[in-house]
């Protein structure tokens, strides 16, 4: 049996059955090219791969050269564009092309794009779309590598979606694009009152899953579950006096670790390294659970700069955490690091932290669902909280998922905000005219504050560990005004009130009578218009 810590973690975590495989994305790409740009240069790359692939060139300049070229190339199929736009994935794309008055589409399966300005650029680009750029190099790699890509194959589906709990959009207000906002390949896109994720583009960043309040986008490579059911496992083979120090990392830092261990490299023993799909993935959820589990320090190895942002919202909100309970080493717990060798990080990392939460003291697993999963993590914190008398609310760092929503004199108990809320944090009263608010369940998308029409809404992130955030609290509420005549309610009396002494200098409302009608439900005035002599018509309004 090992003696180490690390080993015993690693095996155990070896030991586990195999988790339920990840559903599969199937691809079946064809040979059919389609290559856009200068026809030189574009046949020049079709000669090249013309034994593997049926080559479609679209030239965009020189078009005087097309018949010399044709004839030269008789097998080629050939077509001069102005423009092209190109929609579709790998294996299923299309080539919408104009010239002059005439216009087509033709279908391929792949696309080399050698125009100085490409149809696609600035972010990650889809599988099976390359667009390399004027150097031979590029080109000729983005040549190999396309080809490739010829045949039946699966990708993993990433993520999983949930439309009912998306916070995007309801009735064409706008409210959460957090994930619109980092997504690098342009898989996500607006879809009325929620986004959709096309998984054919989807490569798996994961920026979507650190940024999403609701859990409405959650990671399946891996699952959530999955996760922290390998950490449980490996922390429980722990056991050891040794603080464990969490190492994530992705497939981009791999090589680098396992080229310097078999140089005579070798993590201090209170490293666990646990390889990650992305490290991206990361928010407070999962950073949370893993140091209410036991774990001292995590360090996310992070391999661009451009991923750290998310990262580093989700850190200082854990800090933030750890500091309101008193934490000593809050601002230490989540390390993040970019473009590190495993040399360096040993070094800066190479005196373990005492952890904060005793190994084995919560032993709940991450959940399906992100709400249950943050309610499990709320209910851990408010135990650390009441032992250490914390009981009043801690601010968090702007664009947290935590915190309260509070009205001013100006909301009127329309309750729009109650429609659109995706998580039901906010309610109505029932038969009684009044707003109630749970924290707890909050989210913090803006739908409510957006929704408003009074702009009456106010956010402020923050963590309450007191219970009264599991509580629905009322935020504003008035005496129910009635109907005159059968008693049902009406609404807010303050309302009605402001309503009938809006309209007592209109003319058709200046007699007592005629404002009783305003004080009765819609039955109720039906039926006094008919007893009147003289009733109210809709065209004198």
């Amino acid at each position: 049996m090992s003696n180490s810590p690390r080993e015993r973690a690693l095996a155990a975590i070896a030991a586990l059955p195999s988790f339920a495989p990840v559903p599969a994305l199937e691809f079946t790409v064809g040979n059919r090219l389609a290559i856009i740009g200068d026809p030189d240069v574009a046949f020049g790359w079709g000669e090249r791969v013309q034994q593997a692939c049926a080559v479609i060139v679209l030239a965009t300049a020189h078009h005087h050269r097309l018949a010399a070229l044709r004839a030269a190339h008789p097998d080629a199929l050939v077509l001069p564009v102005d423009r092209a736009a190109i929609e579709g994935h790998a294996g299923a794309y299309r080539v919408l092309w104009e010239c002059g008055d005439e216009q087509g589409e033709i279908a391929c399966d792949l696309i080399l794009d050698l125009q100085a300005t490409p149809h696609w650029s600035g972010f990650e680009l889809p599988v099976g779309y390359f667009a390399p750029g004027s150097d031979p190099l590029d080109q000729a790699l983005a040549v190999l590598a396309l080809v490739q890509l010829i045949g039946e194959w699966e990708k993993p589906r990433y993520v999983r979606f949930s439309s009912a709990l998306c916070a995007h959009e309801r009735n064409r207000i706008g409210g959460c694009s957090r994930c619109l906002e980092v997504c690098d390949t342009q898989a996500i896109r607006p879809s009325g009152d929620h986004v959709a994720i096309d998984p054919y583009w989807c490569q798996g960043c994961g920026d979507c899953v650190g940024v999403c309040p609701t859990g409405a986008v959650r990671f399946q490579y891996p699952r959530p579950a999955d996760w922290s059911t390998a950490l449980s496992a490996a922390l429980d083979a722990w056991s050891d006096e040794t603080p464990c120090t969490l190492l994530c990392y992705d497939e981009r830092w791999r090589g680098a670790l396992a080229q310097w261990e078999a140089e005579g490299g070798e993590l201090p023993d209170h490293f666990l390294p646990l390889p990650i799909w992305r490290t991206t993935i990361f928010n407070e959820e999962w950073l949370l659970y893993a140091l209410l589990r036991g774990v001292a320090q995590i360090v996310l190895v992070s391999a661009a700069e451009m991923e750290k942002p998310a990262l580093l919202r989700a850190a200082a909100i854990v800090q933030t955490v750890f500091e309101a309970l008193g934490d000593p080493y809050a601002a230490e717990r989540v390390s993040i690091v970019c473009e590190t060798t495993p040399e360096a990080l040993t070094k800066r990392f190479s005196a373990p932290l005492s952890p904060y939460v005793s190994p084995g003291r919560f032993r709940f697993r991450l959940q399906t669902e992100k709400n249950d999963s943050m309610r499990l993590i709320r209910d851990a914190l408010a135990k650390l909280a009441a032992e250490r008398q914390v009981d009043a609310p801690v601010l968090l760092p702007s664009g947290s998922s935590w915190g309260a929503v509070a009205v001013t004199d100006r909301c009127t108990l329309c309750f729009a905000c109650t429609g659109v809320c995706p998580t039901q944090a906010l309610q109505a009263g029932g038969g009684i005219p009044k707003l109630q608010f749970t924290e707890a369940r909050c989210v913090q998308c803006g739908l409510c504050a957006n929704t408003c029409p009074e702009q009456a809404i106010e956010l402020t992130p923050r963590w309450n560990p007191s219970q009264e955030a599991n509580q629905a609290v009322i935020l504003r509420q008035s005496e129910p005004a009635y109907c005159a005549e059968c008693g049902a309610v009406l609404g807010p009396r303050s309302v009605l009130d402001k309503m009938v002494a809006t309209l007592q200098s209109h003319p058709l409302f200046g007699q007592p009578d005629r404002q009783l009608l305003l004080r009765l439900c819609a039955d109720c005035r039906v039926k006094a218009q008919f007893r009147e002599t003289d009733p109210v018509r809709i065209w004198e309004l």
